[in-house]
């Protein structure tokens, strides 16, 4: 059975929504077409945004300060290291864990883009840059 992204991505926001709005973050109007193999959704607020792409998972999670941008991956990387504690990209099997993974990283480890300053979150971009140096994804899309 196929899952139908557009679904998965609102389920998902069913739970993502409530601690973003809480840190003033509003929904992009996502792209909408007749494609349900691939959806997406950006959060905003002020010079930062998160956009989220979905397929059959949560399938790309990338931030935006100003014109720096960074995947979860790296985010996650230069905030807690090689061999941190963030549970998203998780490979579990069910569709949702993705969501609840991602939010547990949001909530516990994302305090910069949450609520930190513009200074501290270009910072920890930059301090991804540098680790992941040529190997450095800059785009929603996954290689």
């Amino acid at each position: 059975m196929s899952t139908d992204a557009r679904s998965l991505l609102t389920q998902g926001r069913e739970l993502l929504d409530p601690l973003l709005v809480k840190h003033g973050f509003r929904v992009e109007t996502p792209e909408t077409n007749n494609e349900t193999s691939f959806s997406r959704v950006a959060y905003v607020r002020d010079d930062r945004r998160l956009e989220l792409g979905c397929r059959d998972q949560l399938a790309a999670v990338v931030y935006q300060v100003d014109d720096l941008v960074m995947t979860h991956d790296a985010y996650m990387g230069a905030v807690l290291g090689p061999a941190g504690s963030n549970m998203y990209p998780s490979f579990s099997g069910h569709p949702m864990d993705g969501f609840r993974h991602l939010h547990h990283d949001l909530q516990h480890y994302a305090g910069a883009f949450l609520h930190g300053t513009t200074a501290a979150l270009k910072t920890i971009v930059r301090r991804a840059q540098e680790v992941a140096g040529a190997e450095a994804r800059t785009t929603l899309y996954r290689r």
